[in-house]
């Protein structure tokens, strides 16, 4: 045999010797659709850029109010076509909107088909919610809150409400991340509240959802489950 043969065979028999390491079965992701994903094709054909007078820093056009909210996750659409049970009419002075969707940062976009100036899709403000996340009391409230109110004082008086013993807009300032959401909070619909993830399910690799436990003034302790994107 010669060298080059025998190297071969010692080669094979160290490849047959390793152990087979088996790929363990992933959990599929849950998937937020976003508005690029519900936009009618022509929109991106059409309709990605404004017509307003040229400027050198958009050569190609400045971006629409709608493009520039494509990545923004979709809460609810609301067709007369398709969702005629539970349609709501567009809140938006446009008179052609027969479809329209809600997105989770408080806007919301129209496909209005004017018979006369042809197609837009609008652009308007539903709410001006903001957010904040950051620890509990450490007594009852020992773990991890989320909270969405107007202002700064809102989120105090909800946080107080929810049971937080030690709040005030010092601590809000000081402890709280603002602005962010966060993973653990992903598909979860913004509104005015209070979410609450306890210290025991905090660890790594757990999918507890935060609970809603304050919604506005007056009705704390809401037995309701937190609204999923669709």
């Amino acid at each position: 045999m010669s060298r080059r043969t025998d190297r071969m065979w010692k080669a094979a028999a160290r490849v047959t010797a390793l152990p087979i390491k088996v790929a363990e079965p992933t959990t599929p992701t849950y998937r937020v659709r976003s508005l690029r994903d519900e936009l009618p094709r022509e929109f991106f054909a059409e309709f990605m850029t404004t017509n307003a007078q040229y400027d050198p820093a958009f050569p190609q056009g400045k971006p629409s109010p709608a493009a520039l909210l494509l990545d923004e996750p979709v809460v609810c659409e609301y067709s007369r076509v398709t969702n005629e049970a539970g349609y709501k009419p567009w809140p938006g002075p446009q008179k052609d909107v027969h479809c329209w969707w809600e997105l989770e940062n408080g806007k919301a976009v129209g496909w209005n088909e004017n018979p006369s100036k042809g197609w837009s899709f609008p652009v308007i403000t539903l709410h001006k919610l903001e957010i904040w996340n950051g620890r509990g009391d450490y007594a009852d409230l020992n773990g991890h809150l989320w909270v969405c109110a107007e202002t700064r004082g809102k989120a105090v008086e909800l946080l107080k409400q929810a049971g937080h013993r030690h709040i005030n807009l010092h601590e809000l300032d000081g402890y709280f991340n603002r602005g962010c959401w966060g993973n653990p909070m992903f598909g979860i619909k913004r509104e005015a509240g209070v979410w609450f993830v306890s210290k025991e399910n905090e660890h790594e690799g757990c999918d507890c959802q935060p609970n809603l436990i304050c919604t506005t003034p007056h009705k704390a302790d809401c037995p309701r489950k937190p609204r999923r994107l669709v």
